[in-house]
């Protein structure tokens, strides 16, 4: 199964022909850009219909464009958040959000036909309302997905000049890491590292004494031979218990110890989980 956004380069590495890339399931906002159509349906039609009552300069942004560039949710709420030019009237409707802003030539492209913000100044916009945890996994999410690069972020996050929140974007640029597969897994890793505990592998691969790989963990500290799942919904379909209790028994026989963490560690600020880490 596609990813909700992909670069051609990682797609024709995962063996999808070029003829493929032309299918109608997927559209190009920008050159090195997928985006796979599975937005709900109407929605497209709906903030289509929306931009009829709004200004000519206005754009998708902050958590709707994420939305439409197919990024995980990260706390966008369910408000449609638009940018029109300064200066330009801002729309006075329930449940629209209008921030007024400059956008640069290269802020901008178009998924189904709408204007939205492209995802390194997306980043740049939630910046100011996410917290440096979950601004990181957007970031994660970005890189992962390859709708832009750290290049690409780092030159958008130093164009923005004294935007708000553009410190917390700078800081999370030094904690990005696009191996990281998941939100929570970005979260956790993120809330160890400012604990000053030692930065968390994501996707940290296990091997056996004789050198075989066993398991992959979400974050691992291969060091100390300790790491992190966390049990999303995978872990309750049918089968998967007597998975993880094989693997788990192939990481005990290798010296790892595994910490278990779930949605109650992403609402407590993770402190009983890094407690456990800690020496």
């Amino acid at each position: 199964m596609l990813p909700p956004t992909f670069s051609a380069l990682s797609a024709l590495a995962d063996g999808l022909t070029r003829e493929q890339l032309r299918s109608e399931r997927l559209h190009r906002p920008t050159r090195e850009l997928y985006v796979v159509r599975r937005q709900a349906p109407g929605l497209t039609m709906r903030l289509g219909a929306l931009l009829e009552l709004l200004p000519r300069t206005a754009v998708f942004s902050h958590g709707t464009a994420a939305m439409l560039l197919g990024l995980p949710d990260v706390g966008r709420g369910t408000a449609t958040h638009v940018t029109v030019a300064p200066g330009g009237r801002a729309p006075q409707r329930r449940g629209v959000i209008a921030h007024r802003s400059t956008l640069l030539a290269d802020d901008m492209c178009h998924v189904d036909g709408l204007a939205v913000t492209t995802p390194a100044r997306t980043f740049v916009d939630m910046a100011a309302s996410l917290h440096l945890d979950y601004l990181v996994a957007l970031g994660d999410a970005i890189l992962r997905l390859g709708p832009a690069t750290g290049g690409t972020l780092r030159q958008r996050v130093g164009a923005a000049g004294g935007q708000r929140g553009v410190r917390r974007a700078r800081e999370a640029l030094l904690l990005l890491d696009g191996r990281s597969d998941s939100v929570p897994e970005s979260v956790i890793r993120v809330r160890i590292i400012g604990a000053g505990l030692p930065t968390p592998v994501p996707q940290c691969l296990v091997r056996d004494h004789a050198g075989r790989p066993i398991a992959r963990l979400d974050l691992g500290l291969p060091e100390h031979r300790l790491g992190v799942d966390y049990d999303g919904r995978v872990h309750a379909e049918p089968g998967q218990f007597g998975k993880d209790l094989r693997r788990h028994t192939l990481l005990v026989a290798a010296g790892w110890r595994v910490l278990r963490a779930g949605a109650a560690d992403l609402r407590d600020g993770s402190v009983e989980l890094i407690t456990t880490l800690s020496p």
